[in-house]
């Protein structure tokens, strides 16, 4: 099995400690396990990552190009960091090629969810145009904010995001 190459070809610098200690002695039992920072800047620069590749991490930002994929012959799964997989892998090509997609369905919930919370707080209280205010000097009061205090908030949809958030 040693002969598996793993790779994360677009890994943001801030998963790195994600990836130290027991979950990459894990990883390295898998196979050999190489992880490069920062996108590719080309679709060939991608191609050269993973040349080669058995499992690929994508990190969810950055689209695998066609040509990459072709320089894996025998690629069998590829796990998406994020949600909405086909966003960064064409799943048709995938799946006539026998590769497994994978991806993270629940990754953003919480953050999606308390984001959500933080922009009824800045609506409420006009919070962004009163820092744009105070950066520019101006202190005024005159923009009135209201209470979310005794407030009904529809959710429309609730999907996994709406229910963490109601």
């Amino acid at each position: 099995m040693a002969d598996r190459r793993i790779i994360y070809p677009d890994a943001d610098p801030s998963v790195l400690p994600f990836f130290d200690g027991e979950r990459r002695r894990r990883l390295e039992r898998l196979g050999s396990f190489e992880i490069h920072t920062g996108f590719p800047a080309s679709a060939e620069a991608f191609a050269a990552r993973l040349t080669g590749a058995d499992a690929v991490f994508l990190g969810g930002t950055v689209a695998i190009p066609a040509v990459a994929l072709e320089t894996a012959p025998h690629l069998e799964v590829i796990s998406v960091c994020a949600v909405g997989a086909g966003s960064f892998v064409d799943l048709p090509a995938a799946a006539a090629r026998g590769i497994t997609v994978c991806n993270a369905p629940d990754a953003t919930v919480n953050t999606v969810a308390e984001y959500t919370l933080a922009l009824l707080f800045t609506a409420a209280r006009h919070l962004a145009a009163l820092d744009r205010d105070l950066r520019q000097g101006l202190w005024t009061q005159s923009r009135q904010g209201f209470e979310l205090k005794g407030k009904t908030l529809g959710l429309i949809g609730v999907g996994p995001i709406g229910a963490r958030f109601g």
